[in-house]
């Protein structure tokens, strides 16, 4: 992996730690899910990784449910069931949730975020969930004091474009011109080709 070697830090901390949950949030295409994905594989830790689609709880619930081989449950909290059996059958092992602010659809956010608080809270304790979404106004209020979710998160890592020099690694065959050139139309989202 190139670049993102604060971020990459704080996520092996948090694997190696005592916290429960984490919360990774910031723009679409900034390179939350790879950063996650390659830091869990290159730390050896066995992880589930579910992107919410934009569909109802039950969808959301099925497709979690198909991904993990899973026997499908009812009601919508059932959701939160099969994520902490997967924590329960599996030894140390982390959770992904990416794209979180999708589940709200067709239900309020608080009864999501208090499922997700009740979630955490009776995880098992070598299960590490990892809360990823692009929506930053959502993501930002679940560490609000009034969310059930308020003060769950240690580490919360606000991923944000990458810098020059970091982006510039990416394209080290490239003369300066052309480093500058693609970082000024690019920023800090990657384009490789």
């Amino acid at each position: 992996m190139v670049g993102r070697e604060n971020e990459k830090g704080k996520l092996l901390r948090f694997l190696a730690g005592k916290d429960k949950a984490c919360l990774v949030y910031g723009l679409r295409r900034i390179g939350k899910s790879y950063l996650i994905q390659n830091t869990l594989s290159a730390s050896g830790r066995k992880f589930l990784y579910f992107e919410c689609v934009e569909a109802s709880i039950d969808t959301n619930l099925r497709l979690f449910c198909s991904s993990f081989g899973i026997k499908p449950m009812l009601p919508y909290a059932a959701f939160l069931d099969a994520f902490i059996e997967q924590g329960r059958m599996r030894d140390d092992i982390a959770v992904v949730i990416d794209e979180y602010q999708n589940l709200s659809r067709g239900n309020s956010d608080a009864d999501i975020d208090s499922l997700m608080q009740a979630a955490i809270d009776q995880a098992p304790s070598d299960m590490k969930i990892i809360i990823c979404g692009s929506y930053v106004t959502a993501m930002k209020k679940l560490l609000e004091k009034g969310n059930p979710l308020f003060g769950r998160f240690r580490p919360i890592i606000h991923l944000e474009a990458m810098d020059y020099l970091d982006s510039a690694l990416f394209y080290r065959s490239m003369d300066i011109r052309e480093k500058i050139s693609f970082y000024y139309v690019f920023g800090g989202s990657l384009y490789i080709k």
